[in-house]
């Protein structure tokens, strides 16, 4: 299935259900950042952007915490290489998405 199906809305199977992370990632719990950008057609940049303002939840693999709005530590230059966020994040953000 392609990436662009999940920000198109398209319904390849015909069955009028919205497309989730599962559909896209079957048996993936986390995302890395370029995944999430990849899925809902952003760079990689907003993506961290949205974790920082506290639109989307994302896990530090330093800590293995999750990362709170606003206070992201953003200390270490690989920074987008060490979250990974939670695929029911992705789909809370495409259910706000779809009801905006």
């Amino acid at each position: 299935m392609r990436l662009s199906a999940l920000r198109s809305g398209e319904d390849p199977a015909g069955m009028n259900k919205p497309l989730t992370s599962h559909d896209l990632f079957p048996g993936r719990q986390m995302l890395t950042i370029r995944q999430v950008a990849e899925a809902i057609g952003v760079d990689c940049q907003h993506v961290t952007n949205l974790v920082e303002s506290g639109d989307l939840t994302a896990v530090d693999l330093r800590t293995s915490k999750r990362v709170n709005c606003g206070k992201a530590p953003r200390k270490h230059k690989s920074f987008r290489q060490l979250l990974r966020v939670p695929a029911s994040a992705l789909d809370d953000l495409l259910a706000r998405r779809r009801t905006v």
